[in-house]
């Protein structure tokens, strides 16, 4: 069976389960939509007489894959043209990720949920906002970018400081 018709018959699968609440329709709907991406890029590149050297480069490379559907998007088009436009600019893009990254891990560890869009809004502004985390923040992020820091690392060196700076915005990530 080809990955087309296998694609196509998981959407219908998909479309045909029951839902019970909003979080299985959205969960449900991110996938078609993914599956959806990656036919049209079949469609487009790996069926295109183009380039069968680059349509093989396709089918065998899911890094390039990914990145073709990600970058091909509105919403990525839209970021890239007005937040990444010069090098300092990517690389704040990169750290910001990377620290949305890990917010949403520690958040997800400490309450067993996905942090809101708001809450998570709240981190990045008052992290980045204020002198005293973002100096700190910044330079362990970097260094991860940079490749000097592991991921680990850079993930155990921000949660120590963010426990040790006094009125810092651990009690957003507290249990207690």
């Amino acid at each position: 069976m080809s990955n087309v018709s296998r694609d196509l018959k998981r959407i219908k699968k998909l479309t045909e389960t029951g839902l019970k609440d909003t979080s299985q329709v959205n969960s449900v709907l991110k996938e078609i939509k993914e599956i959806a991406n990656t036919l049209v890029l079949t469609d487009e590149l790996v069926l295109s007489r183009e380039s069968p050297q680059g349509a093989k480069i396709l089918a065998e490379n899911k890094f390039f894959r990914d990145l073709l559907i990600l970058v091909r998007t509105k919403e990525f088009r839209e970021f890239y043209s007005s937040h990444m436009n010069t090098s300092a600019d990517m690389m704040s893009s990169l750290v910001y990720i990377e620290l949305n990254s890990i917010i949403e891990n520690l958040y997800r560890d400490r309450f067993d949920a996905r942090i809101s869009p708001e809450m998570a809004a709240l981190m990045l502004k008052t992290l980045m906002s204020e002198t005293k985390f973002r100096r700190p923040l910044m330079k362990v992020l970097i260094s991860y970018v940079k490749g000097e820091t592991r991921k680990n690392q850079a993930h155990d060196t921000i949660m120590s400081y963010l426990s040790s700076v006094e009125d810092s915005p651990k009690l957003m990530l507290s249990k207690d």
